[in-house]
This record gives structure tokens, sequence and C-alpha cells, in this order.
């Protein structure tokens, strides 16, 4: 009676264990950029924190990709550690509808301080595709944005997002994809037109369920960027 009372506790441990695993509600993340150009390059560190409203659950999706796949309504600020900008912002998934909205507050400090307002509306047309747009306090110029995450078999996922913004002097075009070799990492390839080409390599690992290791590389016209990161979920 002992030996069956301990096993249906350890089942049962075992299975708040697993759950648990498979959820989480408040991820963290530092970040490390290097910066590089003639004559010039820059180091500095960012903090970002998201809080989800509801457990996200990861069970069976990317693992990257859960919030978005699951549509987990969030709050998140952002910051470098000199405090030269932050961000204040939120993504909304309105319940049982195919609708988004976005908000996020801007704060930058360069000499004088500067504060923007950015809002956001989007549509998920199907299952793993958002399509979105965004206007600013300072007006509106002709832009939109899609991602698309989908399960490719197996193990496979991929992830897809495109950008055009219509510009005064030069206007924005930006495609980058992932390939998922399996729920945990992915690695990524993408190309921008911003005033000059942009060639992105990048990588995301998940060591497990709660932690993962990123690393981002750019090459520009003008120069490179290096982005290295680490996140924790809870």
């Amino acid at each position: 009676m002992k030996i069956t009372r301990i096993l249906v506790a350890l089942g049962l441990a075992l299975a708040c264990g697993t759950a648990l695993a498979n959820t989480y509600q408040i991820e963290g993340s530092v970040d490390y950029h290097h910066t590089a150009g003639t004559g010039h390059s820059d180091d500095r560190f960012s903090i970002r924190a998201d809080y989800y409203f509801t457990p996200v659950l990861t069970l069976n999706h990317p693992l990257a990709e859960a919030a978005f796949l699951e549509r987990t309504t969030r709050v998140r600020v952002q910051s470098d550690l000199e405090f030269d900008w932050m961000t204040l912002g939120g993504d909304f998934y309105f319940p049982n509808s195919s609708f988004y909205a976005g908000a996020a507050l801007v704060r930058r400090e360069n000499g004088d301080s500067e504060t923007r307002l950015l809002g956001t509306v989007g549509f998920l047309p199907v299952e793993g595709l958002l399509v979105t747009t965004s206007l600013t306090d300072k007006g509106y110029d002709p832009n939109l944005r899609a991602k698309y995450v989908t399960h490719l078999g197996g193990s496979n996922f991929v992830n897809v997002e495109a950008e055009f913004v219509e510009r005064r002097f030069d206007n924005l075009l930006s495609v980058i994809a992932d390939f998922y070799l399996n729920r945990s990492w992915s690695i990524g390839a993408g190309y921008a037109d911003n005033y000059g080409d942009e060639l992105t390599l990048r990588t995301r690992k998940f060591f497990h369920n709660d932690f993962s290791a990123e690393l981002t590389y750019t090459d520009t016209d003008w120069g490179r960027r290096v982005v290295l990161g680490g996140t924790l979920r809870f």
C-alpha cells in the first residue's frame, strides 16, 4: 500500500512538473550589442521583460513562437542600461476573434529627450499569420508587416517575416526567415533594403524549455552589427 501511494505521488509530481515545464508567464532577456564601422565602434547592453496575462502553452509549438501561435496578450518593457532609450508597450489579441492591437511608448535621450507613441492594428486571417500596419503620433506613413509561422512536418517549422514602409527619401523593404531544425533550435537569414543593403544571419537555441541563447550578425553598407543574447522564462 505504501509503495502504491509513493508511486502515485511520484506520478502526480512528474505530471505537475511536466505541465509547469510546458508553460511560462514571465520572460526576461539580456542582450549585448556590438556595432562597428569605418573608424567607429559601439558596445552596449539592453534588457527586456515580458509579462503574459495568461500562461503561455509551449507544447507542440516551436519554443520561440509559442506566445505568437497561442495569441497570448502581453506587456513589455525594454531599455539599454544607460537608459538612453526605453520602450513600454504591449500586444493584445481580442478573444474569440481574428483581430490584434498593439501600442508602445518610446522615449529616447539623445541630447534632447523625445517621446513618441506608436499604435498598431492587425488581422489574423488564418492560423499562424498576422498582418499589421502602424501609425505614430507624428502621422501615418503607408506600411505593412506580416509574420507567418507554419508546421512543415515532423519537428520542423518555418517562420517568415516581411515588412514594407513607404518613406520620404527611401522606402524600407525587408524579409527574414527562420527554419526550425526542431522545436528548440532555429537558424535564419534575411535581407533588407534600408538606406542600403543589409544581410542578416541569426540562430536561437533553447537548451531547456526555460532558457535560450541567440546570436545575430548583420552586415550593412556602413558596417556590421552583432547581438548576443540570453533569455530566461518563469
